[in-house]
């Protein structure tokens, strides 16, 4: 039985043996006849011209056809060159069919192809036609009704046996948008095709590079039935694939007038490298992997990742695709330096404002150190989820001297957002800032027209010194204490409303020292709440030193309306200010209250306010009933009214002060009326408190610039007048100096002087000059205290003078002593040589200076003044009636007096200093 089974098998083997010799003979016959049948087979089947040089026979890896210079017309509509050429193309047939004289293709090999691939302005491309030419049985670029003369299985198969392309090369022609890519060095190897069968797949091709950097490999199959899409549901498929790398400066070379390819410059991206991997069927296909490695904003090494997974999706276009596939992508960047995001953020601006002479990124601004960004984005049915994460904590800002975050304070955001039925959820967005922590929950729903929110905010408990950390303001400040804030916002936008957002901000035992107030502010417990328009600060109660002061306002916001009240039962002024000296007693201003508004026009902020206190005790002076009316801008501060109740009388002014100007200016109106000037100057220059007093009423106007008293002394200005009236000159008698003045004259005796003080002793005695009134214009310019009309009115004489005082407390008055006729002939009687020094009312008249320091200055005659008036009176009144008149005492120096009058005594020197 064995023997008759291998002699059966023998005869087989020598038919199939002879056959095949026999096919091999005859198999050009066998395919010239068949040429015109499969030229035609392709035209019927692409809808296109086919034409080839020659048609031969091939053995190699099988039996086949080689048709070599192969040509596939393009669609007429698009162009009247070739679709696709080859070098030659490998027809491999099925063995068995030839035997029954029939051809069935089983594999094709195209060497060398060049496949020419438009877009046309419309946007479509010029293979899409093959199909549509192919099933309307018209010649390509025309259009027909007929049938398919190529049933969908015999399509398929014929797709299938397109398996090999070794060194092809692919022409994009986009003539919508202007691009032209080749890709060269195309190779594709597909092993085991077929239906029934699982093909290999192998591929590469060479995009912008000179060696291949792509490649595919995977396997899909098996089919098993080719004929409604459907059918190729159930395939199988396993690809992995590798891109790059790919230099963004090439892929823009051939993309030229693309201007989202311009952002690639703008982020400095090096090469891109993408691997991909592809499995599931062709009805449920899965991107199970894909990842994208490049660099960005200058990075060395590759510092952007971003893996995305999706599916299924169903390929085969047997089902319309809903209007989302699922799928899961995750981009970091890390690090990235904030220098180049800087430089980035300017780039975009500036390509924003085209033509437009407008700043980019402030130049103030500047960003160093490194960042990290990442972003997760996932759909699974119609839930999308979107997760991002940047932290910053390892960049540094800085914005002029406003605002400071060095490099290691945390600064991190977070957010979990959920988007599904049009429902945004948000489960988290938490900003860290240093220690301040800040959480919003909740939703938005866009199921209408428009959004309407529901989202709460909390931040943790936040230790505010923190802030002086990267608020450079605040650090001489020693800003501390507790800070949460709460809010929430909901409501719809729509039609011109906003959302309703409620809040508090919460400071618990906060405090701050401020440069200008000596003592700190402390116990800060305050509550803001506030609204989108408004905020109310509720009543507070502070401390600013050992005061206690108690805060409440409100606020309207967009635009600015805001009104406040500061109260305090006893406000301390050494906790408030540090007075030029310190005050004998307590300065307490009792029961003070301040009340202002604050208001917004256009871009200005304007103030105006109030302040009273019924009584206290400033600079070591009780006043009564203190108010003051302020207004001031940005740039002014305005006092519309000043008035107290001190001193006996009554204190009154106005003024303004310009901070911001360089140096500071100010000008002030001060009306004083019935003080007592003793206590008056006490306060204001401390060595004027031994040198006058009385009543005062005084009305003078002031300017000046500067912070300390050596600047403004230099700018002072201003001009005013003053009476005081029932005062004195204390520590100066300038009757009594004035007559021992005159002992110095040649021709005055000492018994005489004598005399004239025995006989008028309210005059010559005491240490002061009492007087009825003082009145003096003013005039302050140069350092110095000014006066032309200087009158001072005593009940026996009055003093006209002109002259300064200095600001350094130095004095030089010129002035004329006229005394009343009364005592002018009280002292003649004493001293006879006074009637030669009257005026032409009978009054004497003695011209006088009064140089030195201010609480002590010297009294001295004129001397040269004197001697000639004496001397041109005594010509006037003859020699013989003037030693007549002096008597005896004198007669000796008549002669004397005549020859060599007004010269001082030998033994005496009198100071003959002059005002300077």
């Amino acid at each position: 039985m064995m023997k008759k089974l291998l002699i059966v098998l023998a005869i087989i083997v020598a038919v199939v043996a002879g056959g095949t010799a026999v096919l091999v003979a005859n198999l050009d016959k066998i395919v010239n006849s068949k040429k015109d049948y499969l030229l035609d087979k392709a035209e019927t089947t692409l809808g296109r011209d086919v034409t080839i040089d020659e048609i031969g026979v091939t053995l190699s890896r099988g039996i086949g056809v080689k048709l070599t210079n192969v040509a596939i017309a393009d669609d007429p509509a698009f162009s009247s060159a070739e679709f696709v050429t080859a070098k030659d193309l490998t027809i491999r047939v099925k063995f068995w069919p030839l035997l029954k004289k029939q051809v069935e293709v089983k594999r094709l090999v195209l060497n060398e192809p060049v496949i020419n691939v438009i877009r046309d302005e419309e946007g479509v491309l010029n293979f899409a036609t093959i199909t549509r030419d192919a099933e309307s049985g018209s010649p390509a670029g025309e259009s027909g009704t007929g049938t398919s003369t190529t049933p969908p299985a015999a399509a398929a198969s014929l797709a299938l046996a397109f398996a090999d392309i070794k060194q092809g090369t692919i022409r994009y022609d986009d003539r919508q948008s202007g691009v032209n890519i080749e890709i060269n060095r195309v190779n594709l190897t597909v092993k085991n095709a077929g239906l029934g069968k699982v093909a290999e797949i192998e591929f590469s091709s060479a995009f912008l590079a000179e060696d291949p950097n792509i490649k595919l490999q995977g396997t899909i199959g098996p089919i098993e039935k080719l004929g409604a899409p459907e059918d190729l549901e159930p395939t199988p498929v396993r690809l992995e694939a590798s891109i790059g790398p790919l230099a963004p400066d090439k892929i823009r070379g051939v993309l030229p007038n693309n201007p989202q390819l311009k952002q690639l410059d703008d982020l400095e991206m090096g090469d891109v490298e993408i691997s991909l991997k592809v499995d599931g069927t062709l009805g449920a296909l899965e991107l199970s992997e894909a990842v994208v490695r490049s660099s960005v904003l200058g990075a060395q090494q590759p510092n952007l990742t971003l893996n995305a997974q999706a599916g299924p999706l169903n390929v085969t276009g047997a089902i319309d695709q809903p209007g989302f596939v699922e799928f899961a992508t995750k981009l970091e960047i890390r690090p990235f330096s904030l220098t180049k995001v800087r430089e980035l953020l300017a780039a975009v601006e500036t390509a924003g404002k085209a033509g437009a002479e407008a700043p980019t990124i402030p130049p103030e601004l500047s960003l160093d150190g490194e960042g990290s960004l990442e972003v997760s984005i996932s759909r699974k049915l119609k839930d999308l989820r979107i997760d991002i994460e940047m932290d910053l904590t390892n960049g540094e800002f800085q914005f002029a001297d406003k605002f400071h975050k060095p490099a290691g304070v945390p600064f991190n955001v977070a957010s979990k957002i959920g988007l599904s039925n049009n429902i945004v959820v948000l489960d988290n967005a938490r900003l860290t800032f240093h220690d301040l922590i800040v959480d919003a929950t909740g939703r938005i729903d866009l199921t209408n027209l428009y959004p309407v929110f529901d989202i709460s905010v909390h931040s943790n408990e936040s230790d505010v010194s923190k802030l002086a950390d990267i608020l450079p303001a605040l650090e001489p400040l020693s800003v501390g204490g507790i800070m949460k804030l709460s809010a929430s916002i909901k409501g719809a936008d729509y039609g011109g409303e906003k959302p309703r957002i409620e809040g508090s901000l919460q400071i618990e035992n906060g405090r701050a020292k401020l440069e200008q107030m000596p003592e700190p502010v402390t116990d800060v417990n305050a509550t803001v709440v506030f609204t989108e328009k408004s905020a109310r600060l509720e009543d507070t109660a502070l401390r600013v030193g050992s005061s206690l002061v108690k805060v409440k306002g409100n606020a309207a916001l967009l635009p600015l309306k805001a009104k406040y009240e500061i109260t305090s039962a006893e406000a301390h002024r050494t906790d408030f200010q540090t007075p030029p000296k310190p005050s004998p007693r307590p300065e307490v201003l009792r029961d003070v209250k301040i009340e202002g508004r604050i208001w917004q026009e256009g871009e200005k902020i304007l103030h105006a306010g109030t302040a009273s206190s019924p009584s206290g005790t400033v600079a070591n002076v009780d006043y009564r009933n203190m108010t003051a009316v302020i207004a001031s801008t940005e740039d002014k501060i305005v006092i519309e009214k000043f008035s107290a109740d001190a001193l006996g009388g009554k204190l009154e002014g106005t003024g303004t002060f310009e901070p911001n100007k360089t140096p500071p200016r100010f000008e002030m109106e001060t009306r004083v009326r019935q003080v007592n000037v003793a206590e008056y100057f006490k306060y204001k220059v401390e060595s004027l408190p031994k040198f006058i007093e009385g009543t005062i009423d005084l009305d003078l106007g002031l300017s000046g610039a500067g912070k300390e008293w050596k600047e403004i002394s230099t700018t002072l200005s201003g001009e005013g007048g003053a009476l005081v009236v029932q005062g004195a000159l204390l520590n100066l008698n300038i009757a009594n100096d004035l007559l021992t003045g005159l002992e110095q004259l040649p021709f005055v005796g000492q018994a005489a002087i004598s005399r004239v003080r025995q006989n008028n002793p309210k005059m010559f005695s005491g240490n002061k000059t009492a007087f009825k009134d003082l009145t003096a214009d003013v005039r302050i310019d140069g350092g110095r205290i000014h006066s032309k009309g200087l009158v001072i009115k005593t009940g026996d004489y009055s003093i006209y003078g002109v002259g300064w005082v200095s600001f350094d407390r130095q004095v030089s008055i010129k002035s004329t002593i006229v005394f009343s006729n009364q005592a002018t002939q009280s002292i003649i009687r004493d001293l006879a040589v006074a009637k030669y020094l009257t005026n032409d009312k009978g009054q004497l008249e003695i011209p006088i200076m009064l140089t030195g320091p201010m609480t002590k200055p010297k009294i001295l005659p004129d001397y040269d003044v004197l001697s000639k008036k004496i001397q041109a009176s005594a010509l006037d009144s003859g020699i013989d009636e003037l030693r007549d008149r002096l008597g005896d005492e004198l007669g000796d120096q008549v002669q004397g007096l005549v020859g060599g009058f007004g010269k001082k005594k030998s033994t005496a020197k009198p100071d003959t200093t002059k005002p300077r």
